[in-house]
């Protein structure tokens, strides 16, 4: 449903941003090791559990060698993850062609699973008669890095924390979050001058028109570490769980999307109160982030109806007989508020004025009372619609 908010009470659910890191992996001690293949032992075991980080420029090298008197009839034949250029963001690979026995990889620019494989035929002896022996090695691993999750409110000079608050409805700043990623090795030193994809925002609903985003795709680390990328808000009122990940070690926050409470005066612009039969009076609604310093929504389309309205009403069968004809003169009397279908025939609708005019989050409608006769209002209570947030 749309959301609504009455001028008669204000609310705002304070934003919680939780984050969270996973315990960190190791990356020492996960060198490849060499594989050596013989004819008696063709079939070494995978060396598996190796980690890298993301980015790191130092070379591996993976390594076979013949032991004995084995020699290579077919291959060695490789098999890599960005073998002939197929997906270039695995890095830098050298040798691995058929017939070399030695693979070298650096700089992985992305993160997940990889397997290194190796095959072909030796034989063994003097004359080298045998019978081929099929062989195979292989390095099973991972590339990852040890994440964290800072945030704040978009352009609000705060420091990064834990916590924040953005508006629902994915418009202008007061919509935005500025995510900070920092990408840190095993003993917790930054790690500079690697690409950090965005971190991915979870459980999305379908059906709303704005979704949530978070841009650029991906950013590189500076020097201590950080890549900076910005949050969209989607115009729902939720939670919105956001994560990055970092192979081994992931990290995931909690952004409150949350619309603003509101505050208005009756009429905007005048110093009485009194309404006159088909002359419009304008309203003023003030739509803000007020819990964390008032900061103005700017960029809705806010649509408003009255909901109750309490006044004085001008009745001619009332008051005194001032002229002595016998009957009353006539005289104000006070009307309670009323129900909404009662008041919007009776006295008049709120209706949409001068939209554009939204600076400060001010905006602007404006009631026409229906009445042939005036009506002194009291206090006017009504209901503003955004269009462009769900609840």
């Amino acid at each position: 449903m749309k959301t609504v908010f009455r001028l008669t009470f204000a609310s705002m659910a304070l934003a919680i941003i939780a984050i969270a890191a996973f315990p960190a992996r190791g990356f020492a001690d996960t060198t490849p090791q060499e594989m050596h293949i013989s004819c008696t032992a063709p079939n070494p075991d995978h060396q598996t559990g190796l980690h890298r980080p993301k980015g790191d420029g130092n070379i591996w090298t993976f390594q076979i060698v013949l032991d004995g008197d084995a020699r290579f009839v077919k291959g060695p034949f490789w098999s890599y993850p960005g073998k002939d250029g197929s997906d270039p963001d695995w890095g830098l690979w050298t040798g691995g062609a058929d017939g070399d026995s030695s693979l070298g990889w650096s700089s992985p620019g992305k993160t997940g699973d990889f397997q290194i494989r190796v095959n072909g035929q030796i034989v063994c002896g003097d004359g080298g008669d045998g019978e081929p022996i099929d062989f195979s090695a292989g390095w099973d691993g991972s590339v990852d890095f040890n994440a964290e999750i800072k945030v704040r409110r978009k352009d609000s000079g705060e420091e990064y924390s834990s916590s924040a608050t953005v508006a629902a409805g994915g418009l202008g700043s007061e919509h935005q979050a500025d995510v900070q990623v920092i990408a840190k090795d095993s003993d917790g030193n930054p790690m500079s001058g690697i690409s950090v994809d965005a971190p991915t925002i979870q459980e999305e609903d379908d059906y709303v028109s704005k979704k949530a985003n978070i841009s650029p795709s991906s950013a590189t680390t500076d020097s201590e570490g950080k890549a900076n990328f910005t949050f969209t808000s989607s115009d729902i009122v939720k939670n919105v769980i956001i994560e990055e990940d970092g192979g081994e070690s992931n990290a995931t926050a909690t952004i409150s999307q949350q619309w603003a409470s509101g505050n208005g005066s009756f009429p905007a612009d005048e110093n009485d109160s009194t309404f006159f039969y088909d002359t419009p009076a304008k309203v003023t609604f003030i739509m803000a982030l007020d819990s964390i310093g008032a900061i103005p929504i700017t960029s809705h389309d806010i649509r408003f109806v009255t909901a109750k309205i309490s006044g004085w009403e001008w009745d001619p069968d009332a008051g005194e007989d001032w002229d002595g004809d016998g009957n009353p003169d006539g005289d104000y009397e006070f009307q309670e508020a009323q129900d909404y279908d009662s008041v919007a025939d009776r006295y008049g609708e709120l209706v949409t004025y001068d939209s554009t005019n939204k600076s400060g989050g001010q905006y602007t409608t404006q009631m026409t009372v229906n009445s042939n006769d005036y009506f002194w209002v009291d206090v006017v209570y009504f209901d503003a619609v955004d269009w462009d947030v769900f609840e």
